[in-house]
């Protein structure tokens, strides 16, 4: 009787790795997800997208759409600029 063993203490083993495995990758793939999602944000809180619905719904003129989508890719540039390290020589 003393040379069979409990399956039981194995199976707690195994189950805590995989516990531990799932948990460690759903941490992983929510940085991943967040990392991905805020570097698709524009700088400035607009997306061009938004920029030409309020342009098409009349709620920007023409010569204030021109400004926003200007100062908005500018930015844009600088933030590209600054992630590669620096303004381009």
């Amino acid at each position: 009787m003393l040379a069979e063993q409990s399956p039981v203490g194995p199976i707690l083993v195994w189950s805590l790795v995989l516990f531990v495995t799932v948990i460690v990758g759903f941490v992983l793939v929510s940085w991943a997800k967040r990392r991905l999602t805020a570097s698709e944000e524009s700088p400035s809180g607009f997306s061009l997208a938004e920029l030409r619905e309020l342009h098409r719904s009349g709620r920007l003129s023409d010569q204030e759409y021109a400004r926003a989508r200007e100062r908005l890719l500018a930015s844009m540039q600088r933030a590209s600029d600054a992630k590669r390290g620096g303004t381009a020589s």
